[in-house]
């Protein structure tokens, strides 16, 4: 590891350590378990799993997010026959526990059938597949025919995230077509606004950010979908 890259770890598990801390003063204290044990727990999960797991435990799996959208986004109306669409989520040892992915998972997607029967399926591979392969699922013929978006695990979404990327896809079926992702701060869970941009990778894989074309800047309005 270089240098530069162990301060920077360094700073994070210290930031992570005085934010545990501020939260233990918060909260009511924890019977049995010392802040010290908290801290060493918290730390041993953020060098595994690279981010703060210690705090995603203790928030609500439906916690409120602030809502990022540009004013004239609000304003915008969509067609009520917009294309039908089905999610993909993709986890890998997560820092969930095998219970959480497994029993409780279970139990979950069998009340959800009760109503909406088939509705989720579980697919588990016997082997690690990658991304790319993972995500193609047979969704079957469908008429009309279904869109599928592609998550990982580590995505939230908020209100009114399908709309805007179905209504691209109903003007054009050939469309493939991506959000603005805003940030979600790895140490404190915090949502971070984010300027519209497209996203890529480099080499290595790590996400990218690139400017949309000039003529999308001079438009001045934010809500226009960019290339």
């Amino acid at each position: 590891m270089l240098m530069n890259e162990t301060g920077e770890y360094e700073k994070n598990l210290n930031k992570l350590s005085k934010l545990i801390e501020s939260k233990n003063q918060e909260r009511p204290p924890n019977k049995g378990r010392s802040c010290e044990e908290e801290q060493r727990e918290a730390e041993a999960l953020f060098q595994r799993y690279g981010y703060n797991v210690f705090l995603s435990d203790q928030l609500p799996l439906n916690r409120e997010l602030p809502d990022t959208r540009d004013n004239r986004c609000l304003q915008k109306k969509y067609p009520k026959d917009l294309p039908s669409i089905a999610v993909v989520l993709i986890y890998l040892d997560e820092a969930l526990s095998n219970e959480d992915l497994g029993e409780k998972l279970a139990a979950y997607i069998e009340f959800i059938h009760k109503d909406r029967p088939g509705l989720i399926k579980r697919v588990r591979h016997k082997y690690q597949m990658g991304l790319t392969p993972s995500s193609h699922l047979r969704v079957g013929a469908r008429h009309p025919p279904i869109t599928v978006a592609v998550l990982d695990a580590h995505i939230e979404v908020n209100v009114g995230w399908a709309e805007p990327l179905l209504a691209r896809i109903k003007a054009d079926r050939t469309t493939v077509v991506t959000p603005v992702f805003d940030k979600v701060g790895f140490d404190d869970l915090q949502v971070e606004h984010y300027w519209a941009s497209a996203h890529g990778f480099d080499w290595p894989l790590w996400c990218m950010y690139e400017s949309f074309r000039p003529e999308w800047n001079e438009l001045h309005d934010e809500s226009q979908p960019g290339k």
